[in-house]
C-alpha cells in the first residue's frame, strides 16, 4: 500500500510540474524550454500546452508513445481480454497494483506488492507475478526474465548419446562425457576407444585389444612384460640371507594419530584424515576405511587372513649392519612349507617359499625392494622418496591391492648376534594414487561376484577419496607438479623371525 501511495505522490508532482511548465503563470517568456523538459522521453501527442511530436505512418499515438495499430485479428483475439497475451496478441497491461490472470487484472494485496517486487513473471510466497510466460519459455528462478525451454536432444535414432553438446545454451558436454584418457574420443556423440599397441609385440593396448601375432600372447616358455616377451627367470641356486623377518601383523586405523602413520609428505603443519590426526601425520586413506567398517571391518580382515596364513610377507635384509650403514632389504611373498598346523606361524620361526610373483620378469629383481635399510641402535628405517610397496589383501575374497609410492618405513628392531629376530611398532607410510585403486577395480575378474557393480564401487571410491598427497602424475610418477592425486596410508605391523628354504614350485 505504501508503494501505491508513493506512486500516486510521484503522478501528482510530475502534473503539478506539466501545469507549472506550459501554463505560463511562473513569468517563463521561452515556454519551449519548458516544453523540452515535459516531453522528455514522450514520441507524440500533448501535454498541457506542449506538442511532443506526431507518429509517422499508421502508427498511433498511446500513452504519449507511437505504438502500432492492432490489427483486426488481435482485436477480436483480445475482445473481453484486460491484458496479457493471446498468441501473439498483447492485449495490455495492468495498473499498478494489479496482477494479469487468466488476461484479466485483479488487484494485489500489499504482501503480494512486497512478494513480487522486481519480477515480472512466475509465483513467489503464493503471489503470481506480472504475466504469464509465452509457450515454450519459463520463468527463470528469481522472476525476472522469462526463458526459452531448451529440450536436451541426447539420443539418435533410439540409441542413446553418450558424450559431447546436448544442443542448448551452456549444454557442452551436456550427453555426458567419456572416461579419462587419450585413448577416448567422443567421436558422432559416441565414446571411442582409439588407443593401439605401439611398440608392444604381447599383452593389451589401454582398449584392451590384443597385441602381436601370438594375440597377445608371447612363445611358449616366454613371460610378457611391459609389451615384451622375456624367456622368464632362472631361480635354481638362488640363496637367501638368513634369518629372514615374517610379517605376523598388519593393520590400517582409521586416524592420523601417534602409532597409526607417519609424515609422508614431509610437512609437520599438515595431517590426515582432517579433524582426527595429528604432529603431521598422513592417514587418509585409512580415515576413508573407517567411513566403511559398518560394511566392511578391514582391521578384522587383516587380522583373518594374517592367522589363516592366506597373507605371508618376508623380508630378507642383504648385508646387514647395525652401524647405520646402508644395506638392501627386499620383500617377497611367500608360503608356509608342509602342514601349516605343524607350526605357529604366529609365533614361532617357521620354513617358507618364496612366490616367484615376488620378482619381476624382464629384470628378474625383486618387485619391492629398499637399498637404503638402516639400523641405528633399535630404530630401523628405509624408503623415501622413490620408493614403493604394494601388498594384495583379499577382502571377503575381493583382491584389494594397495599399491603405495613415496614408501617409507620405520620401526623398532631386535638383534640377537649381530642378525635380525624381530621389528615391533612399525609403519609403512606411503601415498596411493587415486587412478590405480580405480584400476584395481577395472582389472577385477569377471568371475568374481561382487556386492554391487563395479560402476558403483568405482563412483563411491571417487566420492569418498580426497587425495592430500602430491607425488607426481596420475600415477604417482615423476616429479611432484603441484596437483595431489594420491590419498595417504599408515599400514601398521610387526614381525618375527623366519627362514625360506627354496622357491615356490608350482603343482600340475
Amino acid at each position: 500500500m505504501k508503494k501505491i501511495l508513493w506512486l500516486f505522490v510521484v503522478a501528482m508532482l510530475s502534473l503539478g510540474l506539466a501545469v507549472v511548465g506550459c501554463g505560463g503563470d511562473d513569468g517563463d517568456d521561452d515556454p519551449g524550454n519548458d516544453c523540452e523538459t515535459v516531453c522528455l522521453d514522450k514520441e507524440c501527442g500533448t501535454i498541457g500546452e506542449c506538442t511532443c511530436g506526431t507518429c509517422d505512418g499508421d502508427d498511433e499515438c498511446k500513452d504519449n508513445m507511437c505504438v502500432a495499430p492492432v490489427s483486426e485479428e488481435c482485436l477480436a483475439a483480445c475482445d473481453g481480454k484486460e491484458c496479457g497475451m493471446v498468441g501473439d496478441c498483447d492485449c495490455g497491461n495492468c495498473d499498478v497494483g494489479a496482477t494479469c490472470k487468466d488476461n484479466v487484472c485483479e488487484a494485489i494485496s500489499d504482501e503480494c506488492i512486497a512478494a513480487c517486487e522486481g519480477k515480472i513473471c512466475g509465483t513467489f510466497e503464493g503471489c503470481e507475478c506480472g504475466t504469464a510466460c509465452e509457450e515454450g519459455s519459463e520463468c527463470n528462478a528469481d522472476g525476472t526474465e522469462c526463458v526459452v525451454v531448451c529440450e536436451a536432444v541426447c539420443a539418435a535414432d533410439g540409441t542413446p548419446y553418450e558424450c559431447g553438446d546436448n544442443g542448448c545454451p551452456d549444454g557442452e558436454n551436456g550427453c555426458g562425457e567419456c572416461e579419462a584418457g587419450d585413448e577416448w574420443a567422443c567421436v558422432d556423440h559416441m565414446c571411442v576407444c582409439t588407443a593401439d599397441c605401439g611398440d608392444a609385440v604381447c599383452g593389451f593396448d589401454k582398449c584392451g585389444e590384443p597385441c602381436g601375432d601370438l594375440e597377445g600372447e608371447c612363445p611358449e616358455g616366454e613371460s610378457c612384460a611391459n609389451g615384451e616377451c622375456f624367456e622368464g627367470c632362472d631361480f635354481e641356486g638362488l640363496t637367501w640371507d638368513q634369518p629372514l623377518l615374517k610379517l605376523n601383523y598388519l593393520m590400517i586405523d582409521g586416524d592420523g594419530l601417534a602409532g597409526h602413520g607417519l609424515d609422508v609428505d614431509g610437512d609437520a603443519g599438515t595431517c590426515a584424515p582432517v579433524g582426527n590426526c595429528e604432529a603431521g601425520i598422513d592417514n587418509a586413506l585409512g580415515g576413508i576405511l573407517g567411513q566403511v567398517e559398518q560394511y566392511i571391518n578391514v582391521g578384522e580382515e587383516l587380522e583373518k587372513i594374517m592367522v589363516e596364513g592366506s597373507l605371508v610377507l618376508l623380508a630378507e635384509m642383504n648385508n646387514f649392519a647395525v652401524d647405520g650403514t646402508e644395506f638392501l632389504m627386499n620383500m617377497y611373498i611367500g608360503d608356509i612349507t608342509g602342514d601349516s598346523d605343524a607350526c605357529d606361524f604366529q609365533t614361532v620361526k617357521c620354513d617358507y617359499v618364496v612366490d616367484p610373483l615376488s620378482f619381476a620378469v624382464d629384470t628378474c629383481l625383486p618387485v619391492i625392494s629398499f637399498d637404503n635399510a638402516a639400523v641405528n641402535g633399535d630404530a630401523f628405517t628405509a624408503g623415501g622418496p622413490g620408493y614403493f610397496f604394494s601388498v594384495s589383501i583379499p577382502i571377503e575374497g575381493i583382491p584389494l591391492t594397495i599399491t603405495a609410492v613415496m614408501a617409507k618405513i620405520e620401526g623398532t628392531i631386535t638383534v640377537v648376534e649381530g642378525g635380525p629376530t624381530a621389528i615391533d611398532g612399525a609403519i609403512i607410510g606411503g601415498a596411493v594414487p587415486k587412478a590405480l585403486i580405480m584400476d584395481v577395480v577395472d582389472n577385477l575378474p569377471d568371475d568374481i561376484d561382487l556386492p554391487v557393480s563395479a560402476e558403483l564401487i568405482k563412483g563411491m571410491l571417487d566420492m569418498f577419496i580426497i587425495p592430500d598427497i602430491d607425488a607426481g602424475d596420475e600415477y604417482g610418477d615423476g616429479e611432484p607438479d603441484g596437483e595431489f592425486e594420491s590419498a595417504s596410508v599408515g599400514i601398521q605391523f610387526d614381525a618375527i623371525e623366519g627362514a625360506v628354504i627354496g622357491m615356490k614350485v608350482d603343482e600340475e
